[in-house]
């Protein structure tokens, strides 16, 4: 446990990877979303490719990396999906000090903004707000209009789309019994309030 939070850790043998993992990645075609995942990708696979056992004999070149177009991400079959583990992983519900709720969102690097972009497409349906960088190259999605947190709630609380799960999830219901007891909120449509809060 740390800080309060339980948390699992999977790890895979290098036998794992090379007779189940990689090839059923390759099989299915599967893709992967930020740069950085995309590198060390191709870098696994020169290493295994390649016999590599010590890290002083790697000679790769890291390959260059395409970012998809906003619209084909959000027209990609599994993205809503992805959006949610991503959330899971890096995204918070929350209220700010003067009661105003918001969800974000944070990736790094220029070659990722398109996911910033194509979440706010899926999620509150429009076009992502001007997004700068911050000093360590970071761009961050807000959505916290009253609008937004109804598409917020609507996106997450569907059942069309994987759960949220483990601490995120308890966020969320939180966050839901937070706008639930708010006067701004209070009158948000749907059972879902109910129905995630009692969970």
């Amino acid at each position: 446990m740390s800080g309060g939070r339980e948390q699992v850790r999977v790890i895979f043998s290098k036998k794992d990877l090379v007779t189940v993992i990689l090839p059923l990645i390759k099989e299915y075609n599967l893709l992967f979303l930020t740069s950085q995942r995309v590198k060390q990708f191709a870098l696994v696979n020169y290493i295994l490719e390649n016999s590599i056992i010590h890290w002083d004999n790697i000679n790769f070149k890291e390959p260059e990396f395409i970012a998809i177009p906003t619209h084909d991400l959000v027209n990609l079959d599994f993205f809503a999906d992805w959006l949610v583990g991503f959330t899971i992983a890096e995204g918070s519900f929350g209220l700010k000090a003067n009661g105003s709720a918001f969800y974000q969102i944070r990736q790094t690097g220029d070659d990722n903004l398109n996911l910033l972009k194509a979440a706010c497409l899926i999620i509150a349906g429009k076009e992502a707000n001007p997004m700068k960088a911050d000093s360590v190259g970071s761009y961050q999605l807000t959505l916290s209009s009253k609008f937004d947190i109804q598409k917020v709630i609507s996106f997450f609380s569907s059942p069309n789309d994987h759960l949220l799960y483990g601490y995120k999830l308890s966020q969320y219901t939180l966050w839901l019994t937070a706008l639930k007891n708010s006067s701004r909120y209070s009158q948000i449509k749907g059972t879902f309030i109910e129905k995630n809060s009692n969970e």
